[in-house]
Formats: structure tokens, sequence, C-alpha cells
């Protein structure tokens, strides 16, 4: 058929346009020219030459610009259409100019990992091509244009790593399978913002501020298979909705602050693809579902920093795939599976630090070949030993296994370990047995804690192989030798550690190599010889106190100019304080105290520390004045210059001193007044005492006389009774004191909170009458056998309790004495402090701290006990009485918890942290005192008898008879047998009595019943408790966590009462225990410095340590 010339016509047209249109797009397009252009010229930047070849000739020559063989872009086949620009990586700088959204056919965008700043162009919006935006690890900042959302056709959008803010606009791309916004600054809810994003694959928000309820709809994302959401402020309980995402094999969700359980409908519905799974620091709690055992593609699991409780390792077995488990701080109890090991034969990350995993450590994972991090730490009851085959992890890199149960020695095989070993931590455990030598063969170890067991012999000298160690500690052991020489090797060593041990010799010169040095804590031991004359600026911590050393403190000293603590105390180091002191303008602590040094205290010393908190530099042979430049440290809260010889006045600026708290000034040759004005008015004659050239009316109530303002030589005689009975009590207390330095904290914070000597206030009789009003009945607090108690209010508006003991003093060994003495040194915050005393030949008068809330008696009953304990409580059991008489409440069981670890830290620190260690004899709930703070404060063991060295426990015949009858151990009631054991069985008790509201000696009782046994016949055959004693306790409420802690203080509590002494626990097992329950049941955290020594454990171990 013939075509009509109409339709030639047609299409001669259509073919004209055709080839018009093919032309002109395949020629130069000056409007893209002067985007790519602008693009180029908005870089300020290019240091690796990435835009070089974007020049341009001659602009008549425009159309010809074969721009399309520039670097980094990308044209469409036969064509001049940009279709790609790709420079990611290339350090460019500037900005992302708003014309390239003129580009229309751009189709993916690369500029990622440069440094570009600005916004990002709401004009990209015209890229109506555009699949790929990419932009992520820039500085770009602003919102996420909301005209992104025309992008029709994007499939990719990536702009993590920005400062971006502000809240995700609404995005429906149906075809967005990738978004990665992690790493900014966005904030907000995301509720329904990305609803129309169907087909997303991968949602990328980590790192950023979203806050509210992670959304329901986004199981409406089918296609959903990585989820990251994690370093957000997502709250509330976790979707089930995200079971419906079939496809997710990733998802993590850690660092938010999410709640409640993990939906068991997740691991059941996604267990065929789920790979990764991390929902770490959160606040999730409850049993880790069971379906998770149908996960046999899991490969990661994290799920530490949470609250979960019960088993975990057991529903993990089947997941054989995992190489990396963590689990730490959670509340998971469980015996550690023996075929751990085997379970897991790609295991490479094991974490399962601060839960209550017990038993021994398996050998199988020794079958674990690719084992790079080994924690277990902070468990308390992993016990046994330490298998040898552990040498055969040959990728091993890091091995902690601190705060456990584990005896035996260190294997020598460790050290045909993985040439990798970097941490090995061992520290608070019952290891025994030397420090092998085969552990300098690993070259890469950094750290090394073998602190707090009973570790013996010498410190091998291989360890100097080992040249990358920044830390040895080994402090509380009984190491013996001498520090090896070989330690100048480690020209790393950042933390030298091992304080506290037999060590002997001299301190090698060879440590002035280790110029990075930051600690070095050698205090008590027995080494000798002088001072290391080294540089060491960079040390922060250096504390050799309590040895042997003698010699002149080197000049040297003063090159360690950031140090902040310096104790050389009790040694025998002699010859002037040298000036150089003056150059560590960093200290805040300074104790030179007992030694043999002379000569004057610099001027220089004391202008230029500046930072000072506490100077001591009590008993040694200083002499001359003291300057008045101590005033300018405006810091200093203690000084202490007693047993010395300075002479001349007292500097009347010291008074000027703003935060001065602590001052001793005694037992030198000063003369003059005792200056009455600013912080001097504060202070006791104890600060001044023995020095008779000294007088104050108001202070040691004598006059000055004109003769001796002029001569400064007046005698007092009225002082001369007081001062030589005080003089004998401050020897005994340097004596006391010398030993109790034998077990002295190390920390930094002690250091700044010890006093050498406890300074007492002094009062005269007529200020106690005063303040008590004249003793008057109305202000009885208490009565007992050894005395009455007092309220007392000052005239400074001080409350106080004065105990007036009535029993005879016939020699310094009288109760008022050993009251004193002890009494004086007890700093802890769990026992209530003596502040002073009075005394002459008829009266002894203990000054006694004021506690505000009572005792627990009255706490647990509401009532004021019976006559009968009256009468056996002493000192300041019924200050209650006189505080509040509408205080008839109940203790909450979080509060119970936090007495019962207030006991038994009080008592851990009397039996084994007290220099002579001591036995109350007399714990029971009126002797227990609560503070503002709801704090336990132990009362009334001044009298206490002292635990002997070399006894394990002596007789009272002796002895005058103490205890009261329900809370006294049977031997000591029955035979008067004592021993530290007669406190823990009365702590029981009193834990019983304050778990379950019932004395000890209730009418509730059968015949032949007692507390004890009442309690124990709930204890089912299974262990647990019946649901009637766990009602009675306040428990069985739907709080697992309540339940746990309530069982754990029974069974404690059933141990400490248990008939033989060897059966029981120590008070120190007791404490750990309790503190670690703390930790679960609360959410508190350990502090590694107020972790008490530990000690040799005798008798049986209990239950519950084995559990």
């Amino acid at each position: 058929m013939e075509t009509l010339p109409t339709e030639r016509a047609m299409m001669l047209a259509l073919l004209l346009s055709f080839v018009t249109t093919t032309w002109t797009s395949a020629t130069a397009s000056p409007d893209v020219l002067d985007v790519l252009i602008a693009f180029r010229d908005a870089i300020t930047a290019d240091p690796t030459g990435a835009l070089s070849s974007w020049r341009t000739t001659a602009k008549s020559n425009q159309s010809n610009q074969d721009y399309c063989s520039w670097e980094g872009l990308f044209c469409r086949a036969g064509t001049r259409q940009v279709k790609a620009i790709q420079l990611g990586g290339r350090k460019l700088q500037g900005t992302i100019t708003p014309l390239l959204g003129q580009l229309s056919s751009l189709s993916y965008l690369n500029l990622s990992s440069n440094e570009l700043s600005g916004v990002l162009p709401k004009e990209l919006a015209g890229c109506r091509s555009l699949e790929q935006l990419v932009v992520n690890d820039q500085q770009l900042s602003g919102s996420i244009p909301g005209e992104f959302a025309n992008l029709s056709r994007l499939q990719v959008f990536s702009a993590g790593g920005n400062k971006l803010s502000g809240e995700i606009p609404s995005l429906p791309l149906p075809f967005l399978h990738s978004l990665n916004l992690s790493s900014n600054r966005l904030e907000g809810e995301l509720t329904t913002q990305l609803t129309g994003c169907t087909a997303l694959r991968s949602l990328q928000l980590s790192g950023n501020s979203f806050v509210g309820s992670i959304p329901e709809s986004l199981g409406n994302l089918s296609h959903l298979a990585y989820l990251d959401l994690s370093g957000n402020n997502f709250s509330h309980s976790l979707p089930a909705s995200l079971a419906n995402c079939s496809k997710l094999f990733y998802i993590n969700l850690d660092s938010n602050q999410l709640s409640g359980t993990l939906p068991e409908s997740w691991f059941r519905q996604l267990h065929r693809r789920l790979t990764f799974f991390s929902i770490k620091v959160n606040h999730c709690s409850g049993l880790v579902p069971s379906a998770i055992a149908l996960c046999s593609k899991l490969e990661h699991i994290e799920l530490g920093g949470n609250n979960f409780t019960g088993q975990v390792l057991q529903k993990l077995m089947n997941c054989t795939l995992l190489s990396f488990i963590s689990l730490w701080r959670n509340d998971f109890d469980e015996l550690l599976p023996p075929d751990l090991g085997n379970a897991f034969p790609q295991l490479s990350i094991l974490v399962l630090l601060a839960n209550r995993f017990y038993g021994e450590l398996p050998v199988s994972l020794s079958n674990c070949s690719d084992m790079n991090v080994l924690i277990l730490g902070f468990n308390y009851a992993i016990k046994g030993i330490i298998p040898k085959e552990i040498s055969r992890l040959h990728s091993l890199s890091q091995l902690d296994l601190q705060y456990n149960a584990l005896m035996g020695n260190i294997p020598t095989e460790l050290g045909n370990a993985s040439s990798s070993v970097q941490i090995i931590l061992f520290n608070n455990n019952h290891l025994t047995g030397s420090v092998p030598s085969q552990l300098g063969l690993l070259p890469e170890l950094t750290q090394l804690n073998f602190e707090r067991n009973n570790i013996t012999g010498s410190i091998p000298g291989e360890l100097g192989n080992c040249t990358k160690l920044f830390l040895i500690t080994g402090y509380r052991n009984l190491l013996t030798g001498s520090i090896p020489s070989s330690f100048g090797l480690l020209s790393k060593l950042e933390h030298l550690v091992l304080d506290n041990n037999l060590l002997s010799g001299r301190i090698p010169s060879s440590l002035s190599n280790c110029t990075r040095i930051t600690n070095i804590s050698l205090n008590v031991n027995h080494l000798e010889g002088p001072l290391i004359a080294a540089s060491f600026p960079s040390m922060l911590y250096y504390d050799i106190s309590d040895n042997r050393l003698s010699g002149s403190l080197p000049p040297e000293l003063g090159s360690m100019t950031q140090v902040q603590v310096m104790d050389l105390s009790f040694n025998n180091l002699s010859g002037n304080i040298p000036d150089s002191l003056a150059s560590c303008v960093g200290l805040v602590y300074l104790n030179l105290s007992a030694n043999q040094l002379t000569g004057s205290l610099p001027s220089e010393l004391t202008g230029s520390l500046t930072s000072l908190i506490v100077l001591n530099l009590s008993a040694n042979k200083l002499s001359g004045s003291i300057p008045a430049s101590i005033s300018k440290i405006k810091t200093l809260q203690q000084l202490d210059l007693s047993f010395n010889s300075f002479s001349g006045e007292i500097p009347a600026s010291l008074g000027m001193m703003p935060n001065l708290s602590f001052l001793n000034v005694s037992y030198n040759r000063l003369q003059g007044e005792i200056p009455d004005s600013g912080r001097l008015q504060s202070f006791s004659s104890a600060s001044f005492i023995g020095n008779p050239g000294l007088c104050s009316v108001r202070i040691l109530q004598a006059a000055c006389t004109e003769t001796s303002r002029k001569s400064n030589k007046a005698l007092i005689p009225s002082l001369v009774f007081s001062c030589v009975a005080i003089a004998i009590l401050t020897l005994m207390g340097i004596a006391l004191y010398s030993s109790r330095r034998r077990k002295k904290q190390t920390s930094i914070n002690y250091k700044k909170d010890m006093a050498v000597m406890p300074t007492f206030l002094r009062f005269t009789l007529q200020e106690i009458k005063e303040a008590t009003d004249d003793f008057n009945p109305t202000n009885v607090l208490g009565r007992g056998a050894t005395g009455v108690v007092y309220k007392g209010l000052t005239k400074d508006g001080k409350k106080l309790a004065f105990k007036w003991l009535n029993l005879n003093r016939s020699s310094p060994e009288s109760p008022f004495f050993a009251e004193v003495q002890t009494l004086g040194q007890a700093r802890h915050r769990n026992l209530v402090r003596i502040l002073g005393y009075f005394y002459d030949l008829e009266n002894e008068i203990l000054i006694m701290e004021w506690i505000a809330n009572g005792n627990i008696d009255e706490h647990i009953h509401g009532c004021t006990p019976s006559s009968s304990d009256q009468e056996a409580a002493t000192t300041m059991a019924h200050q209650a009485a006189h505080n509040s008489n509408e205080r008839k409440h109940s203790l909450s069981l979080p509060d119970r918890f936090k007495l019962a670890r207030g006991i038994a830290n009080g008592l851990d620190y009397l039996h084994h942290d007290f220099p002579t260690p001591i036995i109350h004899l007399d714990i029971k709930p009126t002797n227990i005192l609560l503070d503002e703070d709801l704090e336990a404060r132990i009362a009334d063991f001044g009298l206490s008898r002292f635990m002997q060295d070399s006894a394990a426990s002596i007789s009272a015949s002796t002895q005058q008879m103490r205890g009261t009858l329900g809370y006294a151990a049977p031997e000591y009631a029955s035979a008067g047998r004592i021993s530290p054991k007669c406190d823990v069985y009365s702590f029981g008790v009193v834990i019983l009595e304050l778990l379950t509201g019932r004395r000890p000696s209730s009418d509730m009782f059968t015949e032949g019943e007692t507390l004890i046994s009442w309690v124990g016949g709930y204890k089912l055959h299974n262990g647990r408790f019946h649901d009637h004693m766990m009602e009675i306790c306040g428990g069985g409420r739907g709080d697992p966590k309540a339940d746990d802690g309530i069982r754990l203080h029974l069974d404690i509590a059933l141990d400490c009462t248990k008939p033989n002494p060897k059966e029981r626990p120590t008070m120190r097992e007791v404490a750990e225990a309790l503190a670690h329950a703390d930790l679960s049941y609360h959410g508190s955290s350990v502090n590694l410095n107020d972790k008490r020594h530990d000690q040799e454990r005798d008798g049986e171990r209990s239950s519950w340590t084995k559990a």
C-alpha cells in the first residue's frame, strides 16, 4: 500500500526531531558545564589533585568541552549526559554547590569520606533520576531536606558520620532499600516517617539522639534484613512486631534506654536467618527466651549491661556457630557447663564479667582454638584451679579471671600460650605458689595483675623480657626477695604496684630508665638502702612508706613536677628536706612523717606547693620556726608538724587558711600566745599540748602573763598532770599507728583523707555539764553496764553524745583508755566515731558523734526495746527515743539489704582491717544505729576485747562476759569461748530479724524453737524457701530480683548461725558476697578502691560461696 504524502511528511518531521534531539544531547550543554565548574569552584582544597583534570578551554569552544573524560565523572554511553559523579575519599574540602540539582540525568552521586562542610542542599531534589546519594563521613550540618521526598527513584541514601540535626522528615520513597543516617545529631521520635519505604532492607540510625519507643510500624517493612538503632535514647519495651521482618539477620539495639523482656517471638520467627543480635547497655530484664536455642545460625550475641536473670549458656549450646558471646554485668546465675568449649568450637570472644556464674573453669575452653578474649572476672564463685590446658589457646590476647575463688598455682604452661597475650588479670583470688618465670616468654604482655592473692616466692627477673609491660601490680601477697633489676628494661612501664608484701633489698637504680612511670607503690615492705636518685617526670603517685630506707632525700625528687601523692613516711630517712621539692607543684598529699629528717622547713617549699591538701611532717627532728608562708596554701586541710623541735611563735596567718580542718603542732618547742583568730579558734588543746611555752586562756585555760608574752618561757603548772596523761596516751597512739601502717590502704583517695593520728575534741567538765544540762536525766539516751549516755548541745550548736563511764580506772589498761585508743583510730562509715574525751581523777567521759535516725530495733518493731534490752544495750543504743517519737515505719527491702551490707562491712573492718582486730561480742539491733542516709552504724564496740595474734580464740574466764541472750553465739554463751565467729553468729541472727521482723525471743515460737530453726524450717529440699517465708520477708510480689535477694540473705544468715563456729563464714566472705548482692539487686557498682583486703579463710566455705 502506498504511503500518503501527509503521512510521509509526519514521518519526516518525527525523524528530524529525533535526529535533532540526539545531536543536541550528544553536544556540550553550556548549562551542564556551568554546573560542573560551579562544583569545582566550591571546592576550596584538593590535596590529592582529584579535580586537576576539571579544566576548560576557551569559552567560545564551550560546547566542545569533553568533561566526560574528567576524573570521577561519568556520562551515559553515546551521550554527554552526566550519569555519575564518583569522588569519594579524595580529602576534598569546601561545600556542595546547590547547582548540582540541575543535573537531571544524574543517577549516582558519591562524595563520601571527604571533608566537605555546609548543608546538604535541598536543590539536590531536582536530580529526579538520582538512585544513589552517598555523602557519609563528612562535616555536613543542618537538617535533612524534606524535599528529598521527591527523589522517587532513590534506592540508597547514605549520610552517616556527619553533623546533621533535627528530625527525620517523611520520606515516602518506594524504591529506597538502604538508609544510613548513623553518627549524626538527629533527634525526635521515630514514628511514621519511614512507613512509605516499603522496599527498605537496611536501616542504620545508630549514634543519634532519637527518643521514644521503637515504632511498631517497623514490623511492616517486610524486606528489612539489617537494623541498627544503637546509641540512641529509645525507651520503653521492645516491639514484638519486629518478628514479622522475617528476613532480619542483623539486630543491634545496644546503648539505649530500652526495658522489659526479650520477645520470645523474635527468636521463634527469626531463627532461620538471625546471625547478629546485640542489646547491651539497656535496662532489659527477665529470662532470656528459650526460643533463642533455635537460632542455629547465630554468630554474635551481646546482652551485657542489662538485668537479665536465670540461665543463658545452656540455652545457647545449640548455637554452635557462635564466635562472640558477651553477657557482662547481668544477674545470670548458672553453673559453667563443663562442655562449654566443645559447644562453641569457633568461639573467639567470651565475656561473662560481673554475673553469678559458678563452678570450675571448664577445661573444654582449651578446645576453642580461635579464643582471643576470655573474661570471667567478678563472678566471685568460679572456683578450682586454672587449668594448664589454657595454654592451648594460641590466639589468646586477654585473660581476665579476677575476683573469683580460684585456687592453686598460676600454670607455668601459660608462658607457652599465644605470643599475642597482652592482658593477664588474676587478682583477688586465692592463688598460691609463685609467679612463673615462663611469663617472661610473652613478648606482647602489657598488663599483669595478680594482687590480693597468697602468692609467695620472688618476682621472676624474666618479666624484664616483656618490654611492652606498662602495668605490674601484685600488692597484698607474700612476695619475698628483691625487685628485679631487669625491670629497668621496661621502658613503657607506667604502674609498679607491689606494696604490702615481704620484699627486701634495695630499690634497683635501673628503675630510673622507666621514665614513663606514673605510679610506684612499694609501701609496707622490708626495702632498705637509699631512695634512687631518678628523674620521673610523669610520676603521679609515689609511695615507698613503711620500709627501712635510709639516707637523704635526693634532690631529683623535684623532677616529679606532676606528682600528686608522695609518701615516704615510716622509714629512716635523714638530712634536710631538699628545696627542689618546691618544684613538685602538683602535690596534693605529702607525708614525710616518722623519719629522722633535720633542719628547717624551707619557706620555698610552703610557698610553692599551693595545691596541697595534706602536709604531714610529724615525728622527725625538724627545727626552726614554722614559716608563715604555709598560709599561702589555701587548699590545705590537714597540717601535722607534731613531735619535732619547731620553736618560736605560731604564725597568726595560719588562722586565715580557709580549708584547714586538722592542725597538730603538739610536742614541739613553740612559745608565746596561741593566736585566737580565724580557723585557730576551732582547734582544741590536743593540737597544741607538749609545748610548755605556749599559753592561751581559751584553749589551755592558762592566762598569758606579761612575762610569758615577753620571754615565751612561762610554764603553766595546772597543765602538768593533764599533759603527762595525754602524752602517755599519744605515745600509745603512735605505737598503735606504727602497727596500723602495716595494714593501711594504698588508694589515693585514702591518702587524701588520712590523718596520721586522731585529733580529739577536748572539753572541760564544766563545758560538758553545760551541754548536758548538768547531766539532766531527761537527756539520758541509754544506760548499760559500762555507763550512761547523755545527749548534749554545745555552745556552737553541735549535737553530741557524752558517755559517762562508771568503771574504776586503776591502770592505763582501764576501759577508758581502751575505748579511747580503739575508737579514736576506728575510721569507717559503718562505725560510730569517737570525737573526744574528758578525763580526770574522778570522771571518764567519751564524746561521740550524734546519730540522728534511731536504731534498727525501732525501725523493725516500731517501738523501743524492753527494759531488759535497755539494760543490755550500752552506749548510744536509744538515741532514737530523743530524736523522733513519731518514726514507727518499717524499712523497705532495699533499705534492709543496704543495712545488712553496712553491718557486714563494719564487722569486716573490725575483724580484718583494724590494726588490732576487734571482736564486738554484742551485735544486736539496738546497737546498730541508722544515720540520715539509713546507713548502718555499729555502736558499743569500745570495750570489746582484741583478738590475739596467735590464737583463734581465748578464754573469757578473766574477762567480763558480754552479749545478749538470743544473739550471743552458743560457744560464747555456754563456755565463754571467744572468736570472730561469735560476731558472725550474732550478725546472722540480726539479719534474720531484719528480714522477718521477728525477735529471736518471740512468743510465737513453740517450745524449743528459735528464730534460726523457724526460718530454716521453711527451706525446701531444692534449696529454695517456701512462698510463705518469702512473703514474710517482703517478697513473692513478682519481682524476681527481690526474691533472689531475700533468698541469698537468708542463706547467708543461716550459714552464719551454724552451731559449729568452724562451719560459719568469715565476715570478709559475708561482706564480699553482699557487695556482689548489692551489685546485682541495686544496680550499684563495685568500687575497686573500696574492696577490703583478702585474708585467709578458716573453716569450711559456706554453701552460698560454692554456689
